[in-house]
């Protein structure tokens, strides 16, 4: 066997053993757990075998133990690092609600990276775990090759609906969210009602999009596409997108009501149009979208949607569970947000 073949190999528990000097079992107990209370490690020898494996690029065989009828409990989660802060509140409620099941999570994170998540996938595989929620499958250009590797893992629930079936998925229907907001501004006798978007490629703002032109053609409006600002810059919020959504909307387009990306987003441009001498609601109504804590003590406080995360996860993770004891083949259940009537529109 050559030098190539070698490193081909995966690293055994025999070969970290013979490197530290030490038994297989104990090498065993430190990396799998295994011998119960019978086999004692010191912490010196904890920790050169762990250098050691880590040096030799060792993955244990984690899916090997559950086929032999030992599960992991553990659940795999993929996130992206650049997420806003209420997916990551959700991660929290994730994390209870799957402890209360009797699982740990694996996180991983990364950012618009397609190697990057099937990297992090066979991570999660090689230590076995029994199912995974993901919320990172919508990205423009990177759908494809994503969504041909999830598919051929058993048990995954995604948070949002993919574009491809069957899946179980856990949402919140954010085109119905968006609907809540317009049906309130068009009571309100709100008639040019702006609002931007980053890029529709995305499922999720392409949502925000139809709830928007659904609302104003089933009240009989047209659809007046100088009040819709697409520009992949909203991703972030900073003075120069401030500055350029409001000369757009509201200087030149005569918006009387701004549907804003964010909670965030809306505080920033309500503090613009104050500094630009504009009054609101009374001018121009903003609304916001999440509720993230502060909406309710921003002045004036914020109009806004709460979403469920709460609910969300604990579906998520009930979901998974029930795949996993076969129970459950799947399904799509998507959760309404609650409409948050407050002071500025």
């Amino acid at each position: 066997m050559d030098n190539n073949e070698k490193q081909s190999q995966p690293t055994r528990l025999s070969d970290i053993a013979n490197a530290v000097g030490v038994s297989r079992i104990t090498v065993s107990k430190v990396l799998l757990g295994t011998g119960g209370q019978n086999v004692r490690v010191s912490e010196p020898t904890r920790n050169k075998i762990l250098a050691v494996a880590f040096s030799m690029n060792y993955r244990p065989n984690m899916a090997a133990r559950t086929l032999a009828g030992k599960r992991s409990g553990i659940l795999g989660l993929l996130i992206d690092s650049h997420s806003a802060p209420r997916y990551y509140e959700c991660l929290k409620d994730i994390e209870t609600a799957a402890s209360e099941k009797g699982y740990r999570l694996m996180i991983a994170q990364q950012h618009e990276s397609a190697d990057d998540i099937i990297e992090h996938l066979m991570d999660f595989c090689t230590y076995g775990a029994e199912g995974i929620i993901s919320f990172v499958h919508d990205y423009p250009g990177l759908k494809d090759k994503i969504n041909e590797f999830m598919r051929i893992i058993p048990n995954v629930v995604y948070i949002g609906k993919p574009d491809f079936e069957p899946t179980a998925s856990v949402e919140v229907d954010t085109e119905g969210g968006i609907r809540m907001i317009m049906e309130h501004l068009l009571k309100e006798k709100r008639k040019r009602i702006g609002i931007f978007l980053s890029n529709p490629a995305y499922r999720v703002i392409k949502s925000r999009h139809d709830g928007y032109v659904s609302s104003l053609t089933s009240h009989g409006f047209e659809v007046d596409s100088s009040l819709i600002m697409v520009d992949e810059a909203f991703k972030v919020i900073n003075p120069e997108n401030i500055s350029t959504i409001i000369n757009h909307l509201v200087l030149v387009g005569k918006a009387d009501a701004i549907v804003a990306q964010n909670d965030l987003y809306a505080a920033s441009i309500i503090n613009a149009l104050r500094e630009q001498g504009c009054d609101v609601p009374s001018d121009v109504a903003v609304t916001g979208f999440d509720d993230d804590e502060f909406a309710k003590f921003f002045s004036p406080s914020i109009t806004t949607l709460r979403q469920p995360f709460d609910r969300v996860a604990v579906e998520a993770v009930n979901m998974l569970h029930g795949m996993i004891r076969g129970e459950d083949g799947g399904r799509h259940v998507a959760l309404q947000p609650e409409f948050m009537r407050r002071q500025s529109a």
